[in-house]
């Protein structure tokens, strides 16, 4: 989703640079969407309310008087794609897992809600826009390697936690990551 296009009545303002998000028991919900400009022009902080439609292709924003939006990312905002893309995974025990390389999200009730964390090899493939080389490669590409790391597993993002500093860390141990109960994925996306 990370630089589409975003419009407003159909005119294109800037791209998707962001979403700032916030965690409450459990669950991580998009606040605001953040919007990069062309250069000059400081990036928008918009709210998720005014976003009314959100797709890989265009996502359409309502909104009066754009520079109301505009303004620098104040502190002790969770940004998901700085502070969470690319990060190093570690168990309860400290122990590497991983790299964060796609999140998963999903719309529900109006709201966007992160659901999992993919730290998968055909996660960076897909990233890179990869994916159809990878099909080409290996014919029956295996989707069921895709390791996603359901969201209630994550904990508590550090304070600490900025673009180049901080882990991403889970409440499991790494050996039980192949077991991930189907009732607690059931759970979280209820």
């Amino acid at each position: 989703m990370v630089g589409t296009k975003i419009t407003i009545n159909g005119k294109k303002i800037g791209k998707l640079l962001d979403l700032i998000i916030i965690e409450k028991d459990k669950v991580a919900e998009a606040t605001h969407i953040v919007v990069s400009r062309p250069f000059g022009y400081p990036s928008l902080m918009v709210p998720w309310d005014n976003v009314s439609s959100f797709d890989e292709m265009n996502i359409n924003i309502s909104l009066n008087n754009v520079e109301k939006f505009a303004c620098k990312i104040p502190e002790g905002f969770i940004l998901l794609k700085d502070y969470v893309l690319d990060k190093k995974i570690q168990d309860i025990e400290g122990i590497d897992v991983k790299v964060v390389y796609d999140i998963k999200m999903v719309i529900r009730r109006n709201k966007l809600y992160v659901t999992d964390v993919d730290p998968s090899e055909n996660a960076l493939f897909r990233r890179l826009g990869l994916e159809k080389f990878l099909n080409l490669i290996y014919r029956k590409y295996d989707k069921s390697k895709n390791m996603l790391i359901p969201w209630f597993y994550v904990q508590a993002l550090p304070p600490n936690i900025g673009s180049f500093t901080g882990d991403v860390k889970l409440n499991i141990l790494k050996e039980k990551l192949n077991y991930l109960p189907p009732v607690d994925i059931a759970e979280i996306l209820e």
